[in-house]
């Protein structure tokens, strides 16, 4: 997939994620984006990933919903952006026809879980946490995806997931 594989710019990541550049860059400087821990001499071009594209749209989207650390927001979203399961490829959500994914964050644990059509949010989606969980954060990462498609080429985000799950698209 070109969009999995290709490099992105401070300013491509800013325009896909609705932040400045000099934002993307601080966060790079101060070590939160996943590979981008050291600050670059003047005239060095920062290259970013689809994942740190995903990465920073996730913490971003956490921060908006009134996560106030930055690091927590980062932690977080790089369970959705560099991890993935056997369903679910690193940097993308679910295929659209199987439901939709979400991040579920409650202070420093945070899981990625689909949603099936039909399906209620669970009570306690992060494992370990018992029964006292007071609260979450349930972020709909599909939105966030599809947004970031928008935005950083006019991509159709259902067609980029039919392209990564080609077996989900024609179920």
């Amino acid at each position: 997939m070109r969009l999995l594989n290709q490099t992105y710019s401070v300013q491509q990541v800013a325009a896909a994620t609705g932040v400045t550049a000099k934002q993307v860059s601080d966060w790079c400087n101060m070590g939160l984006i996943v590979g981008q821990r050291k600050p670059l001499g003047r005239g060095h071009r920062r290259e970013l990933s689809w994942f740190n594209v995903m990465e920073v749209a996730c913490a971003l989207a956490l921060m908006d919903v009134g996560m106030t650390s930055p690091g927590d927001a980062f932690r977080a979203a790089q369970k959705l952006a560099h991890a993935g399961d056997n369903d679910q490829l690193p940097g993308l959500p679910h295929h659209h026809n199987t439901g939709e994914t979400f991040l579920y964050v409650s202070g420093e644990r945070s899981v990625v879980m689909l949603l099936a059509e039909g399906d209620k949010h669970p009570k306690n989606p992060i494992p370990n946490t018992g029964e006292n969980l007071r609260g979450f954060i349930a972020l709909n990462i599909t939105d966030v995806f599809v947004s970031v498609c928008a935005r950083i080429g006019g991509l159709h985000g259902f067609k980029v997931l039919d392209e990564a799950y080609p077996e989900a698209a024609t179920s």
